[in-house]
């Protein structure tokens, strides 16, 4: 019923590797997390799902409800259109103690989106002052599919993101949290949104059929707050403008410079597309507390860059009306 893993398995197909558990889905009729320690939803069509416990470590993942999709969201990977090729952005600062659970968790996902002819990672350490580049460094060099991409100075997340989407060769780029605070398995949510003419699909925590678990209620209310007054200011019907965990049409976003090169930019690229008048989507998702290293997000500044931004949106909304 249950396999541990202790060598790979198919290279070519899966990321299987010391310390990752292989689960045969059908052994687990009716449940929809994984129990015991790193607990998990299942959130994958596959026959096989696989996760990854990182000795030494806090369970990364909580028992949440697994989502329910909304009956238009198809079942399959692009039922008509399908994406083929896929790089996935991970911006990472002063992150020493992530970085192995993220590449567990990324070999997971690759596991997940085998059907992809191309699945490609780029870690970008945004000028860390730990030994996170060293540990990317270890933990990456036996993997050909993870690049790895180093700022001299720390830049932002936004900024990070902007390096690693420049550094891809595919149409569609991926970003994610390095604290896997969104499950990367969700990826496959975000990929049944993608169409013909989407420019960008955020994940959502705060859509009706969203969850949050043990987030701080201090940093709720500051996301909640944030995505509330840009709901107003950009007048499109999402219900979550700051996440990071994103799926991007790359063409229409790699040469734009952005001003805000922090958390703020998050909602400053959303505000791009829609400017542009590009197709913006959004799926539900599971939002976890962090279970290792620290939030990097230095409030006072974030909320006084968020208001900076929305009054900008309004003046520039405004201008285009005169």
């Amino acid at each position: 019923m249950i396999a541990n893993a202790n060598r790979s398995i198919d290279s070519s197909r899966l990321c299987l590797k010391r310390g990752l558990t292989l689960w045969r889905r059908d052994d687990f009729p009716g449940i929809s997390c994984l129990a015991g320690e790193g607990q998990v939803p299942f959130q994958t069509e596959s026959s096989f799902y696989c996760h990854s416990v990182p000795k030494k470590s806090k369970p990364l993942f909580a028992v949440v409800p697994a989502i329910e999709q909304p009956e238009t969201v198809p079942r399959t990977v692009g039922a008509s259109f399908t994406v083929q090729h896929l790089t996935v952005v991970v911006p990472c600062f002063n992150e020493s103690e992530a970085i192995e659970p993220l590449v567990d968790r990324l070999c997971d996902l690759r596991a997940d989106l085998c059907d992809l002819k191309t699945f490609r990672v780029i870690l970008v350490d945004d000028g860390s002052d730990d030994d996170t580049w060293q540990v990317m460094q270890s933990v990456t060099s036996h993997l050909p599919w993870i690049e790895r991409v180093r700022h001299d100075q720390n830049r932002g997340i936004t900024a990070a993101i902007m390096t690693g989407m420049r550094a891809a060769e595919t149409e569609f780029v991926a970003t994610l949290d390095s604290d896997c605070t969104y499950d990367p398995l969700q990826m496959r949510q975000l990929l049944q949104m993608v169409d013909s003419q989407v420019t960008l699909v955020t994940a959502s925590p705060y859509h009706p059929q969203g969850a949050v678990v043990g987030v701080p209620g201090w940093r709720l209310l500051l996301s909640k707050t944030a995505s509330t007054a840009y709901a107003a200011a950009i007048n499109v019907p999402l219900h979550t403008y700051t996440s990071c965990f994103r799926i991007y049409r790359r063409p229409d976003f790699v040469n734009i410079v952005v001003r805000n090169q922090g958390f703020v930019g998050m909602a400053e690229l959303l505000w791009v597309a829609v400017r542009a008048g590009g197709t913006v989507k959004e799926t539900p998702a599971i939002l976890t507390s962090r279970r290792v290293g620290y939030s990097k997000l230095r409030t006072l500044p974030v909320i006084a860059g968020h208001l900076r931004l929305i009054g900008q949106i309004i003046y520039q909304r405004l201008s285009r009306k005169l």
